[in-house]
């Protein structure tokens, strides 16, 4: 070895030579992989970069740490309908890959349906839209708040209008770095500020996510020929390591955009303060060839990157399933309102709906203890029932699953948890016919248990969830289950079907699914202020939690359970008593219900707080904070409606502001204290407590 940083002769190095290099350049790949390296660069006949060697070597580091590489070589259960269903995927198997001879890993097993679907030419009816899943738990690069850490999904589901063409030769790859002038909180919202520009997302052929192995794993997943000039993605000019291509970027997007776009695309990310570096092209062939500026270029072949990615094997036992107890599916909104800001006293379900154009999605989690299996089916099949009651046909359901699984004990982790999951999600979408959109798995070093989060995706418009009028039929259906405690396909079929074709002939008015709820709390969630339900049997109400279930508004009775008929309602007291804010005439010129949130720069929950009053359709200015200039600070708030302050932020004794403050509590404005905040001057406010309830979240967003 030289100081140059070349491995001299290493095509002629033997066992003892190769140990001996290992040891100096302390690699941690096992012998046999330094062996296999060593023997692909006595193929191609060069020598090998030291640097090179060691991205290699973290590379290998970084996939042995995802358990999306453990593969089971036997399988061990007790329960016929998953050993069934586990022959059935991995005869799928031979006919898509009939000279595989290694196991099936976990990543392969997850998506082994939509190949196989593809494969029989199923075509997806989303051509246009591009789903990207990300942990929200990482969405702050690693500052993991009580906003992110209390929420019930870990999860979110992205969903952008792209131009969505295959890759082609010529075309860029950009790395959308975060902006160094910017607070980590600010950079995100500007970012997505930036994806959803209508010119933007014309351009962007391709979004993706750096994930766990870092960018040359994610390289790998975008094209087979790439040339990568890795002194682009340095921001001040240092020659950066080849290390960053095996363990850099983790959580950061790529764009893929024609070569003819990047002049405009880069103005544009300019203009919304995002960072676009054009770091790597699109070339004919298998190879990956890496420039290092003045120092030169090396090239490797994209097959033998993937196949140095090591497979873990492992002998799996799966947990019994008549041990089955049913897990808490959460009803999970797409956008989490976990945050100490809000007061939630209704439960959230998965008819919260989110339409872009006409693509609706649902959302629902769990995190089973036991009976890995039955409860993933249940929890992908909330969604679905959403989307088919809001005429959405099942055959044109996709699904994006996320699953976090605990990170691994010891040498040889318990992996029959994941791959039970893993096949009840097979089941259910084989049954179906519903391909996956998209999917990721990922590790948690807190988890206990596997989590699942399952985003349905169809064509439709959001069913409400809550009743609308009176004197309309309620009706309770729920899917037929067989002996051996699984759904009756068939039956839920035809269910769907039946739901698709209700809403569609304009007799279903509002719906809601139940997941390990009683009917009482389900008829009580869908009643408002103004209708609720008149039971007309009271026994009914006496069953307990329901597994899966979803209740019906119709305008005619159908042939199904019967509940009641929907009546006028008559508000309670305690309703009647429910805070209000105080009702005073606004005074100054606003267009808008403008709502300002201070608060001190780095306060994600008010960060989460204001994605929510945005989601209400309010406008929200959230930029500004206490630390901002007396001018900004003064003419923010002589433009709201609404002011909040959170956390320990409160208004500044200085005289401009005093007076931007007196003026706009004059004038009729609100000034909300949530969870004891203070404002810091003598005016009137509004304390909340508990923070903000629905109904006043109701009140400021329209005012």
């Amino acid at each position: 070895m030289e100081s140059i940083g070349i491995i001299r002769g290493i095509k002629s190095y033997t066992p003892h030579q190769l140990e001996q290099m290992q040891k100096d350049l302390a690699l941690t790949m096992s012998p046999q992989r330094v062996a296999y390296c060593a023997n692909y660069y006595r193929t191609v006949g060069r020598d090998p970069l030291i640097d090179e060697l060691k991205m290699l070597d973290r590379y290998v580091a970084a996939q042995s740490r995802s358990v999306s590489s453990f593969a089971p070589v036997s399988m061990m259960t007790n329960d016929e309908f998953v050993a069934q269903t586990y022959a059935d995927m991995m005869q799928k198997r031979k006919v898509l890959s009939p000279n595989a001879g290694f196991p099936c890993t976990l990543t392969e097993a997850f998506g082994l349906t939509t190949a196989y679907l593809s494969y029989a030419g199923k075509p997806s009816p989303y051509p246009a839209f591009h789903t990207l899943l990300a942990n929200k738990a990482n969405s702050h690069r690693g500052d993991k708040t009580h906003a992110i850490s209390a929420s019930g999904a870990r999860y979110g589901l992205r969903m952008t209008k792209l131009g969505g063409t295959t890759p082609a030769a010529g075309d860029l790859l950009l790395l959308l770095l975060p902006n160094a002038g910017l607070p980590h909180t600010k950079n995100g919202c500007v970012q997505t500020a930036l994806l959803e520009d209508e010119q933007i997302t014309r351009q962007i052929k391709s979004l993706s996510t750096v994930g766990e192995g870092g960018l040359l794993r994610s390289l790998l997943e975008l094209s087979d020929g790439l040339w990568i000039d890795l002194t682009r993605l340095s921001r001040t000019g240092e020659q950066l390591p080849l290390t960053m291509l095996a363990d850099g970027f983790v959580g950061y997007d790529i764009v893929r955009i024609a070569a003819s776009d990047f002049e405009s695309f880069y103005r544009k990310a300019r203009a919304f303060q995002v960072s676009a570096m054009a770091f790597a092209q699109i070339v004919p062939g298998t190879t990956y060839t890496v420039s290092r500026g003045h120092l030169g270029t090396f090239a490797l072949e994209s097959g033998f990157l993937r196949a140095l990615v090591p497979v873990k094997k492992a002998n799996v036992t799966l947990s019994n399933e008549s041990e089955y107890r049913p897990a808490t599916i959460y009803h999970a909104p797409l956008s989490e309102k976990s945050c100490k800001y809000l007061m939630r006293n209704k439960s959230s379900a998965p008819e919260q709906l989110r339409a872009i154009g006409d693509t609706v999605a649902a959302v629902a989690s769990a995190t089973p203890s036991s009976g890995y299996f039955k409860n993933a089916v249940e929890c992908a099949l909330v969604p679905v029932l959403s989307l088919a009651a809001s005429g959405c046909s099942y055959t044109d359901i996709r699904l994006a699953v996320g699953l976090s699984l605990p990170s691994a004990k010891g040498e040889t982790p318990e992996i029959g948890s994941s791959l039970s999951t893993l096949l009840g999600l097979y089941r259910l979408l084989a049954e179906l016919g519903i391909p996956l959109a998209t999917r990721r798995i990922d590790t948690d070093d807190a988890a206990v248990d596997p989590h699942l989060t399952v985003f349905g995706i169809g064509k439709g418009a959001p069913m409400a969830s809550t009743f609308s009028a009176t004197s309309h039929f309620i009706h309770c259906i729920v899917p037929t289950y067989l002996d051996n405690g699984l759904l009756d396909f068939a039956a839920l079929r035809s269910l769907l079907t039946e739901l698709v074709g209700l809403n569609r002939s304009g007799n279903l008015v509002s719906a809601r699914v139940l997941a390990r709820e009683s009917l009482t709390d389900g008829l009580t969630a869908m009643s408002t202020d103004r209708v609720g339900c008149k039971i007309e049997k009271a026994d009914i109400l006496a069953d307990g939690d329901l597994p899966i279930a979803i209740v019906l508004e119709t305008t005619k009775k159908l042939d199904a359970y019967f509940v009641g008929k929907t009546v006028e309602r008559c508000v309670t007291k305690d309703e009647a008593s429910a805070q209000r804010l105080p009702q005073k005439p606004f005074l100054l010129a606003n267009d808008a219900n403008e709502i300002l949130l201070l608060s001190h720069a780095g306060d994600t929950d008010a960060d989460m707080l204001a994605t929510v009053l945005t989601e209400q359709g309010a406008h929200v200015t959230h930029a500004i904070t206490v630390e901002s200039d007396t001018k900004t600070l003064c003419h923010a708030i002589l433009s709201a409606k609404t002011m909040i302050l959170c956390g320990s932020a409160t208004l500044p004794k200085i005289p401009e502001v005093v007076f931007a403050a007196e003026t706009f509590s004059r004038a009729g404005g609100w000034i909300l204290l949530p969870n004891g905040a203070k404002c810091g001057l003598s005016l009137p406010v509004v304390t909340l407590q508990d923070g903000l309830s629905d109904s006043i979240i109701d009140q400021i967003c329209k005012k």
